[in-house]
């Protein structure tokens, strides 16, 4: 099995509020680099989090975490393409 290189996740959520609130460490400790994608648009168990994920990225001290807010109105092909465009960076970001 191959290692996972870098992880993009967009609206992150467990439907259980105790597993929810376990997710910001959870990120905060992978030891892989997370681009975090957030919208206006996101499930309220996702915005729950979405401060907390950045904050404990922070003081966890992982090394490579980005969040980014996707702009504008629900999903549609703007938005993929601006999605394709963060995801890229990203990666160019990181060297590949």
């Amino acid at each position: 099995m191959q290692q996972i290189d870098t992880l993009v996740i967009n609206n992150p959520y467990w439907p259980i509020r105790k597993l929810n609130n376990k997710l910001p460490m959870v990120i905060a400790q992978i030891q892989i680099p997370v681009l975090d994608l957030i919208s206006h648009w996101d499930n309220s168990w996702s915005k729950q989090t979405e401060k907390t994920r950045r904050v404990k990225a922070t003081t966890e001290l992982k090394e490579v975490y980005r969040q980014a807010e996707i702009i504008g109105q629900p999903l549609d092909q703007a938005q993929m393409k601006y999605i394709s465009r963060q995801i890229k960076g990203w990666t160019t970001y990181l060297g590949w």
